[in-house]
């Protein structure tokens, strides 16, 4: 076999892997990302003038949609342990979207605002591993690997029924 046919096999080995469609996601959901918070920022004065409120209410669009990320997230999390994940990946999916058309055809502040906050139901496409409280990675867990208080039920209930 030749270094050719061999540099084209894993070529395409690697084309068909599950990381590659995982990094080609994340790289479509960070341009997007990117589009978002590049094409909105600039434009937010103009969308103040458009709603007749002050610049300084802007901040109300941010406060809004973390306050509904932050309270969504158990919400969500819990709901897709009963009914499964990807379909609250897709309902969240389909209230951003509609978020996001009631953004676009908002015609007064408290819609708009209303709309805006609706979009931080995305905050659960985020991977799980990623967030945390204080911004800061995540660590992966390692388990109960070295730890006694984390002993099986049997040998913890066993020890604690000696006299």
């Amino acid at each position: 076999m030749s270094d050719s046919t061999a540099v084209s096999d894993a070529a395409r080995a690697l084309a068909r892997s599950p990381i590659t469609k995982v990094v080609g996601f994340l790289i479509c959901v960070e341009l997007a990302s990117g589009v978002l918070q590049g094409y909105y920022t600039p434009i937010f004065t103009d969308i103040a003038r458009h709603l007749s409120i002050k610049d300084a209410d802007v901040n109300w669009f941010e406060a809004a949609q973390l306050i509904v990320s932050a309270l969504v997230v158990p919400l969500l999390a819990r709901l897709g342990d009963l009914i499964g994940h990807r379909k609250v990946l897709l309902l969240s999916t389909v209230v951003t979207a509609l978020a996001s058309w009631g953004v676009a055809f908002a015609p007064s502040f408290g819609l708009f605002l209303v709309a805006w906050a609706l979009q931080g139901f995305y905050v659960v496409w985020l991977p799980r591993r990623s967030r945390s409280s204080t911004g800061a990675p995540v660590a992966p867990s390692r388990g109960c690997a070295g730890r006694p208080a984390c002993s099986s039920r049997g040998s913890r209930s066993a020890s604690s029924s000696a006299p």
